[in-house]
């Protein structure tokens, strides 16, 4: 064994034990050995898991597909039919969207938008509801018509037990 693998294998030994030291301590170390040909870098850190508490995606019970009583009557206080363009650009996306929901269960036999013709189908019926090209709310509804296909309704394992 050459000199340099032993002074190699004594500054690995010593690293080690520096590395395991500090990791009592929470902090790191590092160890970088070089040559005209090749380079070493040896990290030695502490594990530091990061949770992500607020989720990117976040889905929105609005219960568009079953809404509650004050929603519905809310929904149903409003024409989408109106002539007034201003009005029509202010009716909430969200009582487009549970007309248009009302509106296709009545003509598909009480049943949501299940496949993805259905779902472009239900998007078009959307499209066809807007009188200019510039209504934001008709945009937001066929950008959120994702959550009138989402399973709704309270978790199982939410539910207190009787």
């Amino acid at each position: 064994m050459s000199i340099w693998n032993s002074l190699n294998l004594f500054v690995t030994l010593c690293f080690l034990i520096l590395s395991i030291f500090l990791f009592s301590i929470y902090l790191g170390c590092s160890h970088s050995v070089g040559g005209r040909i090749y380079g070493l870098v040896r990290i030695s850190v502490k594990e530091h898991t990061v949770i992500e508490s607020k989720p990117d995606h976040f889905l929105d019970d609005l219960r568009l597909n079953n809404p509650w009583p004050e929603l519905r009557g809310f929904a149903e206080a409003i024409d989408l039919n109106v002539q007034d363009p201003v009005a029509h650009k202010h009716i909430p996306y969200v009582v487009i969207l549970v007309k248009m929901v009302d509106e296709w269960k009545s003509g598909h036999g009480g049943t949501l938008p299940s496949t993805g013709e259905e779902k472009r189908e239900f998007k078009e019926l959307l499209k066809s509801r807007m009188t200019a090209m510039d209504e934001e709310n008709y945009k937001e509804a066929i950008n959120a018509s994702f959550k009138v296909f989402a399973p709704q309704g309270t978790s199982k394992f939410v539910l207190a037990e009787s």
